[in-house]
């Protein structure tokens, strides 16, 4: 599921905020989207000791919204050899 949402976002929304409804035609709701993203921050921390996932978070108007960065989107895309045509 992490990799079906991140490949998601890098190849549907680089550098576009969004929430976690947005991500309902995967068939996730917003509490699932939630955890992952969680999960991914703890899992990166822990193994890198880094706190910047790929897929990070920004405030917009008292909101949280999702973002992949275009450059962390651009990586992804590269690192698991997608494309638009996948």
């Amino acid at each position: 599921m992490t990799l079906r949402v991140l490949d998601h976002v890098a190849l549907e929304r680089p550098g576009m905020p969004l929430r976690g409804d947005d991500l309902e035609p995967l068939g996730l709701t917003a509490q699932r989207v939630a955890r992952v993203s969680g999960a991914l921050s703890r899992l990166v921390y822990t193994r890198y000791q880094r706190s910047n996932p790929p897929l990070g978070s920004i405030e917009i108007a008292g909101q949280w919204h999702y973002r992949m960065e275009a450059p962390v989107a651009e990586a992804w895309r590269k690192a698991r050899d997608l494309s638009a045509s996948n």
